[in-house]
């Protein structure tokens, strides 16, 4: 009896250090380890339906609190306030891009898969259903994760080129991982309105002016390769045409997910959609797209990505041609000979 009363004691004891040590759900967890605002704003909404596995996103209490997202956009605030939290809610996507240009993009059994080999970053699909997702047929809104110079841990690159660092190691809840962050994520807007919250008014400006604009925002999966504002400057003579197609030369559109930076690797070669090719270079881990870095990358937008190169991509930008009535020479012996007789005579008559 006493023998038996032990082993039930022990069972009992095994039985509390499996449970203790069992994942538990995320609700709980997340309020054990200090996120009881962002449990709060999952209990206050609709539960999310996660596949096993699933990467949790968790911004920490001073994210919501914080004065640097005192005046959040609307678009933060429908993620903060538990209308958006299947933003927050991930899964990863292999490391691969489907190559359009292997046959075409309507030929599926031509499409190939591009793998690099390098951990440059992670594209992750989130929870995110909208009608304003254009990224491939069933494809969610999506989230990159990747290091940035001088940082011990990832970044998470989300809407409008904002980013959210994680702060810490993956807490394991039963249906996956908590990853903590220190900011909130930011649903992505569409191309106008990201190129000038990035500062690119010049290649927005552009777009507007060549009339492409409406056209490539209801496009799906672009990746728009966006000079900077401090490089970006064309000739005033260029036809609407001849703009639209230097524009073109910085687009790639995509069969599936668009052209991530994590997906970029060494000898990539890409057709844009003005019919150019773009041939990818991978140095000391920097992205250089014919030889132009990418000074921005991963800023996302509702059919795409935008990266911030530093040069204009296009080869065939035409030169502002030479007005020969304007071209200053010299002037000959005769001719100045005939302007000081000139002017003599109009002295005498005029004085």
């Amino acid at each position: 009896m006493y023998k038996q009363h032990l082993l039930t004691l022990f069972g009992l004891y095994a039985a509390s250090v499996t449970l203790a040590q069992s994942p538990q759900s995320l609700v709980s967890v997340l309020q054990q380890n200090g996120f009881t605002e962002f449990a709060q704003r999952l209990q206050a909404s609709q539960s999310v339906l996660a596949n096993p596995g699933v990467v949790v996103y968790a911004p920490s209490n001073g994210a919501f609190v914080s004065s640097a997202n005192a005046s959040l956009s609307r678009r933060q605030a429908g993620a903060a306030s538990g209308l958006d939290n299947s933003l927050y809610f991930a899964n990863a996507i292999k490391n691969q891009y489907i190559d359009p240009s292997a046959g075409g993009q309507n030929n599926s059994s031509a499409r190939r898969f591009r793998k690099r080999t390098a951990s440059l970053g992670t594209v992750l699909e989130t929870l995110y259903q909208d009608p304003s997702v254009r990224l491939g047929p069933g494809n969610n809104q999506t989230l990159v994760e990747r290091n940035v110079p001088s940082a011990s841990l990832p970044f998470v690159f989300s809407g409008s080129g904002k980013t959210s660092k994680v702060t810490g190691p993956d807490i394991p809840f039963d249906n996956g991982i908590i990853r903590p962050i220190d900011a909130l994520l930011s649903l992505p807007g569409n191309l106008s309105a990201t190129l000038q919250t990035l500062g690119g008014v010049k290649f927005a400006a552009a777009l507007q002016q060549a009339g492409i604009v409406e056209g490539l925002e209801n496009t799906g999966s672009i990746t728009v390769l966006a000079p900077s504002n401090d490089i970006f400057t064309l000739s005033s003579t260029l036809t609407q045409a001849q703009l639209g197609q230097v524009l073109k030369e910085h687009i790639i559109v995509s069969p599936s997910f668009p052209l991530y930076s994590p997906w970029l690797v060494d000898g990539l070669t890409v057709r844009t959609l003005g019919g150019s090719n773009v041939t990818v270079t991978i140095k000391d881990d920097v992205a250089y797209l014919n030889g132009a870095r990418i000074l921005a990358g991963d800023s996302l937008i509702q059919n795409g990505v935008v990266h911030t190169i530093d040069k204009l991509l296009s080869g065939n930008i035409p030169t502002v041609p030479t007005n020969t009535a304007m071209i200053t020479r010299p002037l000959s012996w005769e001719a100045l000979a005939v302007t000081f007789i000139g002017t003599a005579v109009a002295r005498h008559f005029l004085f």
